[in-house]
């Protein structure tokens, strides 16, 4: 017998519907520390793909999809030059910055998978333990500047606000990942 299914609606999502802590959170990557956050859970489906929805929110995808182009969205890139937000880098990013030079537990064989296909990214960066690392040792990586320029992303206006120390690389110690 068929049964009649109740059919779950979701509220649009726009960057005035969302908490100030949650906007931030997505161009920042700042997780606050706070009851709001612990019961936030964005599901990291991919639209087309199947996957399971945790919680009762909208997806990355969708809230993103919905604020990225927002007053709020546009004035965090106009004062961040050669950047680009947390969310863009999780969810649109055409790939990750260049490893420029890795710690030793790091570096791969010539027959082993790349490290670029075997760790998780944040802004583009690899997430490394901090514990493998010695502490004379460095992750070097090319400047978001660098990877937006050299992708064709940054524009002309953000190049002409940008100094040269910009487009430097970025040098990450194990401090950095604790």
């Amino acid at each position: 017998m068929p049964t009649k299914r109740k059919k779950i609606t979701r509220k649009r999502v726009n960057a005035n519907s969302l908490e100030d802590w949650q906007v931030k959170f997505l161009l920042t990557g700042d997780e606050p520390q706070n009851e709001g956050f612990r019961g936030f859970s964005f599901c990291w489906a991919i639209p087309g793909e199947p996957s399971v929805r945790h919680g009762k929110g909208p997806t990355w995808f969708e809230t993103w999809a919905e604020i990225k182009n927002s007053a709020t969205v546009i004035s965090w890139l106009k004062e961040h030059p050669g950047q680009k937000p947390f969310a863009w880098w999780q969810l649109e990013a055409p790939g990750n910055r260049k490893i420029l030079e890795c710690p030793q537990n790091y570096q791969r064989k010539p027959d082993e998978e790349p490290l670029e296909e075997t760790q998780s990214f944040v802004f583009g960066v690899p997430i490394l333990d901090p514990y493998e690392f010695n502490p004379d040792e460095r992750l070097i990586v090319e400047s978001q500047a660098a990877y937006l320029d050299r992708v064709g992303l940054l524009t002309d206006a953000e190049k002409s606000r940008l100094k040269d120390a910009d487009f430097e690389p970025e040098i990450l110690t194990a401090k950095d990942f604790e």
